[in-house]
């Protein structure tokens, strides 16, 4: 196939490609067959996290708090995906996308703990994480 193309690029056999349209986003938005697949598993185990997983990362190193919720906001403003919830209406699921939802960070400084309980107290404070998003409502 890719000696098909390079042929019909040196024969002058130009292709084209329609742009990407922007679509309003006012009005609540159909979603894609991934999705409405996602959509469809959750009406059958409502607030499942079978296709979220949390994970605890450790760093190590100076952190800089104010960078790291500076880039999660511009990740977030970057890509809707991460500001669009699902909605039913009507019975059929639709994808309404949130403007300029900046990411709460929690950030909890475990310096002033003596170092060997540090890695005890990190495991505290992520069992607790964890417990809150378990009871997060899923809609």
């Amino acid at each position: 196939l890719a000696e098909q193309v390079e042929v019909a690029l040196r024969a002058g056999a130009g292709m084209s490609i329609p742009g990407i349209a922007v679509v309003e986003r006012a009005q609540p938005l159909p979603l894609s067959y991934a999705q409405e697949r996602l959509w469809f598993l959750d009406q059958l185990e409502p607030g499942s996290f079978l296709f979220n997983v949390p994970i605890a990362i450790q760093l190590s190193g100076g952190l800089s708090v104010r960078a790291l919720q500076e880039t999660l906001t511009t990740i977030v403003k970057r890509h809707e995906i991460l500001r669009t919830n699902y909605v039913s209406s009507e019975g059929q699921p639709k994808q309404v996308v949130r403007q300029n939802k900046t990411p709460e960070l929690a950030y909890v400084d475990l310096r002033s703990s003596p170092e060997e309980d540090r890695e005890d107290d990190g495991d505290r404070v992520g069992g607790k994480e964890r417990a809150r998003l378990e009871e997060w409502p899923a809609h």
